[in-house]
């Protein structure tokens, strides 16, 4: 299951052009009614409880197609004008200045740290990155500076 936006949850179906498709748990429910309730007409007209069920089966389905070709229309809509789809980018070593939902002394943790000296690895950019935080995290870049690497003096 995926945490989807709201705070509930998803499960994944499939992908279509990169795009992942799912449900909510309770779709299960309304197709199962759906079925219910279109079996009797459909058998009704067809002459045949089997095949109310199957043209009840068949209209929940393609019913849930046409949700999905419409969402898909949007999301395309959305790559085509460069708004971010929620694909997943590869991670960028960063550095976060701030953030904190409370005051906080950063002291002691700066002291414990005083000795760190980590991975060596350069950066060719700065970004400026807004956080948009919620059930789907976002990143914006804001605007980014390009860096020189400096070589070692001899």
């Amino acid at each position: 299951m995926t945490t989807v936006l709201g705070g509930g949850s998803s499960i994944p179906l499939f992908r279509i052009a990169g795009f992942r498709i799912g449900v909510h748990p309770s779709w299960f429910l309304v197709l199962f009614l759906w079925i219910a309730v279109l079996q009797d007409s459909f058998a009704a007209v067809l002459g045949s409880d089997s095949q109310g069920f199957t043209a009840a089966v068949l209209a929940a389905f393609l019913f849930f197609g046409s949700i999905i070709l419409h969402e898909l229309g949007h999301a395309f809509a959305a790559r085509r004008e460069g708004i971010d789809t929620g694909r997943h980018k590869r991670f960028h070593p960063h550095l976060t200045v701030a953030r904190a939902r409370t005051p906080l002394d950063l002291r002691p943790i700066v002291g414990a740290l005083a000795a760190f000296e980590g991975t060596p690895w350069n950066a060719g950019e700065i970004h400026l990155v807004q956080s948009h935080l919620g059930a789907d995290v976002r990143y914006e870049t804001l605007h980014s500076w390009p860096l020189r690497i400096s070589t070692p003096s001899r």
